[in-house]
């Protein structure tokens, strides 16, 4: 994580904070230049998830995990940076009802539904930047922000290419799972079985995340309620913060594998 040298407000009301200058490229950017093997993927997943895992231990929740935020430095180490709208996981929100933080093509369904962040959160955004990496496209796209936010509350990304492998593409979807519940249980779960995975040892990373044993369909992760309108669900005006929903998020049923 970047190291945090200080912060304050201005004269003028503005809250600020100053980190480490960190020499590096955005992962996305580092990825097209290296073009790196799956196992290289797979050791800088590992390191966003322990760094996310620490500030999780520390009840910190980041809400904008993307590649922008995700430097690669010279040497091969990942650094988190821009903590700006991160917040306290036991604590009041730093935001207002039904306001979004973070950036769409990356935000959790239940944050995009107006409800609170949590370390899931983060780790449905770990999932949409560990698809990107494979697959070399963001899973949701659309003509606007509220078309994007929508695609991932009801969506079905597309498969991931068929040359990744079962239990890594089943570790993805495990994080874009709908439902916070069937999602890795924290991001030390999750480090545990990308390390795993590394070693090309399943059976380990299937005992931290049961998931990567599934039947490599998104289908079988998701439940049988994915991609079908709830009650929280309907369509948002471009103006304005996301409303909070009036009714409470539909979960799908827990698969009996998880």
């Amino acid at each position: 994580i970047a190291r945090l040298i200080d912060g304050g407000v201005t004269p003028d009301g503005l809250p600020y904070l100053v980190t480490e200058f960190v020499e590096g490229e955005q992962l996305d950017r580092w990825c097209e230049q290296k073009s790196p093997k799956l196992r290289e993927r797979l050791q800088l997943f590992l390191q966003v998830c322990d760094a996310v895992a620490y500030a999780h231990s520390e009840l910190v929740v980041h809400r904008d995990i993307k590649p922008g935020n995700l430097l690669i430095t010279p040497d091969g180490r990942v650094k988190i940076t821009d903590f700006g709208i991160a917040r306290i996981a036991d604590q009041v929100p730093l935001t207002a009802t039904g306001q979004v933080m973070g950036t769409v093509q990356y935000l959790s369904p239940e944050q995009a539904s107006g409800h609170s962040a949590s370390p899931s959160t983060d780790i449905y955004s770990l999932g949409i930047v560990a698809y990107e990496s494979l697959a070399g496209r963001r899973p949701f796209t659309g003509e606007s922000q509220v078309a994007i936010a929508m695609a991932q509350i009801n969506e079905t990304p597309p498969e991931l290419p068929a040359t990744v492998a079962d239990p890594v593409r089943n570790l993805v979807y495990a994080c874009l799972a709908k439902n916070p519940a069937d999602r890795p249980a924290s991001t030390s779960h999750l480090a545990r079985a990308a390390q795993a995975l590394r070693r090309g040892d399943v059976a380990a990373a299937a005992a931290a995340v049961p998931g990567v044993l599934g039947d490599g369909t998104l289908a079988a992760t998701v439940g049988p309620n994915y991609g079908q309108n709830t009650q929280a669900t309907r369509i948002m005006s471009t103006q304005g913060p996301v409303p909070t929903p009036t009714a409470p998020i539909e979960t799908p049923t827990r698969n009996p594998w998880t």
